[in-house]
């Protein structure tokens, strides 16, 4: 993690917090057993957090068990704060990206 996500407001970091917590529940979900890759970094005026991961082979049986609304919820929190989450699949798996304002 870039050192300057530690001087971030309480409420930032609460959001960070929920970006990745929400990545790493969908990753265990449909990635299991796959590495996830979690990036926090400092860009200019901008905090930017990248969580990536390949998707797990499909298996046969039920598929896992969701509501569907915890990305879109996330992306909520993170435009509520000035930034903006992508959420995208990939050729390789799947990425999502957020920024927030460092301010």
């Amino acid at each position: 993690m870039d050192r300057h996500a530690h001087g971030l407001s309480p409420l930032r970091q609460a959001a960070v917090y929920r970006v990745v917590q929400e990545c790493l529940t969908n990753a265990a979900k449909h990635a299991r057993g796959q590495t996830v890759d979690v990036s926090i970094a400092a860009q200019g005026p901008q905090l930017r957090i990248a969580v990536c991961n390949p998707l797990a082979p499909r298996a046969p049986g039920r598929a896992p068990v969701s509501a569907g609304s915890g990305t879109a919820s996330t992306a909520e929190r993170v435009r509520s704060l000035g930034g903006t989450l992508t959420a995208t699949r990939t050729a390789d798996g799947y990425e999502v990206v957020a920024t927030l304002p460092r301010g």
